[in-house]
């Protein structure tokens, strides 16, 4: 769960994000008019997108949902109190699907969900994947409105349950059909923009609290660690010495010369200095 906060740092899942939320807002408002409880809940086909998003983009299809089911009922004159539970609910409608694809068990299809190879075994799971989904949006809806004392949890999660899961189950496998391959050519799924992103942080450091020790070359300029805690290195390991390092022994002769002046060097004015050995 920590990538929920962590993505943030990345550039590509941020820009995911305003994607998420513009496109799902936009096919919310226009069918607010269509309404099925007044000021709650309304025909939603955009219900699809989060689960699609969601193993698609995995924790920016959270916040993105989130973020436009928000935007969604402020412009489409229903924000209220129950707007709450909505933010929470659409959260886990675009997360659920993100955490649950592959991790089915026998019911999982071991495919990418493109709808071309196993499609029956790819449905099954999808109607799954969707179902859990929806219920977890319903479940936090429900509980929140029912709290607020504005409709029973009754009344309102099956209804809520209903919407979602047949948008999502009907208008999902064509979508996962048309979409999915596309989004991948991109480079947009979560797994690519992951990969890339560890690829450019480079290799991850050994876990803290292990050792380092380092084995230095002749002119102690590279260092090879296998763990460690830094800033410290064995006893056996030593530093270079100043004789065995290139530069010394360019910098440091075995005879050190120092001036003096003695002698006037004739024609001129100038001593000439000579030079007194010394080892």
């Amino acid at each position: 769960m920590r990538e929920l906060l962590t993505m943030w740092r990345d550039t590509r899942m941020v820009m995911l994000v305003a994607v998420v939320a513009a496109v799902y807002a936009a096919l919310l408002i226009p069918f607010k008019l269509f309404t099925i409880l007044p000021g709650l809940t309304s025909v939603r086909p955009a219900n699809v997108l989060p689960v699609f998003f969601g193993i698609a983009f995995g924790p920016a299809a959270a916040w993105g949902s989130a973020i436009g089911n928000l935007i969604g009922d402020v412009f489409g004159g229903t924000f209220g109190p129950g707007s709450v539970g909505g933010f929470v609910g659409n959260f886990f409608f675009g997360l659920v699907g993100y955490k649950l694809w592959g991790n089915l068990g026998p019911l999982s299809s071991g495919e990418e969900p493109d709808f071309r190879d196993q499609k029956l075994r790819q449905l099954i799971e999808y109607v799954a994947v969707a179902v859990a989904a929806a219920a977890a949006c319903a479940a936090i809806i429900a509980w929140v409105v029912d709290a607020l004392e504005l409709i029973p949890f009754s009344v309102l999660g099956p209804i809520i349950l209903t919407n979602n899961a047949v948008s999502a189950i009907v208008l999902g496998p064509p979508l996962f059909y048309l979409a999915y391959p596309r989004v991948k050519e991109m480079g947009l799924l979560y797994p690519d923009v992951l990969r890339a992103r560890t690829s450019r942080v480079g290799p991850t450091p050994p876990a803290p609290g292990r050792s380092w020790w380092c084995r230095w070359s002749g002119s102690g300029s590279r260092c090879w660690c296998s763990g460690a805690r830094p800033g410290r290195r064995p006893r056996s390991a030593s530093a270079p010495s100043a004789s065995s390092s290139p530069l010394s022994r360019r910098t440091s002769p075995a005879r050190t010369s120092l001036p003096s002046f003695g002698t006037r060097e004739k024609g001129n004015g100038f001593r000439r200095p000579t030079r007194v050995s010394t080892r």
